[in-house]
């Protein structure tokens, strides 16, 4: 199903009907996913900024999370709780079927857009991707994305292969709470254990994307 989300149709759908229905499943707040796709659209910037407003507007207690949407980080900031960065550092190539780290040009880009929502005062959220199966992949990923989740202060880590089946939450905890001679003496063993987990964050993403 193709959705113009500049629709006043889909916009109603969204306010009075599927918003109302995720919270009354228990859930706090909604996922917008897939933001870029203002910048496949850019018409359609304003109307996506609108309706986040409007979100906001109507739900103020609720939290919103969004999923990238840098070009309209500015006009959104006021009114969402968190970016969700998705391919933060590492990411799923799907004309090699490979996950890789972002490097050179696009990692630079990548550290400029956590700054510029640092000064936002917009919260980060992190998704990496990795083969979870792949214990050597994992400890290197986790390493890097760890490295620089420290170094820019983004917390919320989430480790995930690409399917989204299998969610690791916050690899990086114990990196970023102990000290550099505890995380020396940790084995290898129990740093892989952290990975691999059920994400919170999974269901709410699955709701939100029955309405899509």
């Amino acid at each position: 199903m193709v959705v113009d989300f500049s629709s006043p149709i889909w916009e109603k759908i969204v306010l009075e009907e599927a918003i109302p229905y995720i919270l009354s499943r228990g859930f706090e707040g909604v996922i917008l996913d897939n933001l870029d796709y203002v910048d496949k659209y850019p018409e359609k910037k304003t109307a996506m900024v609108e309706l986040i407003r409007r979100i906001r507007e109507l739900y103020p207690g609720i939290t919103i999370i969004i999923n990238r949407g840098f070009s309209i980080k500015d006009e959104i900031a006021p009114y969402i709780n968190y970016v969700l960065f998705e391919d933060f550092i590492t990411y799923y190539d799907f004309s090699t079927q490979r996950y890789e780290i972002f490097k050179g040009r696009e990692l630079e880009w990548e550290i400029e857009q956590v700054k510029e929502l640092k000064e936002l005062k917009v919260p980060v959220l992190a998704l990496s991707y990795a083969n979870l199966s792949d214990r050597k992949q994992v400890e290197e990923f986790v390493g890097i994305v760890c490295y620089y989740a420290r170094k820019y202060n983004v917390s919320g880590i989430y480790l995930a292969e690409i399917s989204l089946y299998r969610v690791g939450i916050d690899p990086c905890r114990n990196q970023l709470e102990m000290g550099e001679e505890e995380k020396e003496s940790k084995e290898e063993s129990e740093k892989f254990g952290k990975v691999c987990g059920p994400g919170s964050i999974l269901a709410l993403t699955l709701l939100w994307r029955r309405f899509l």
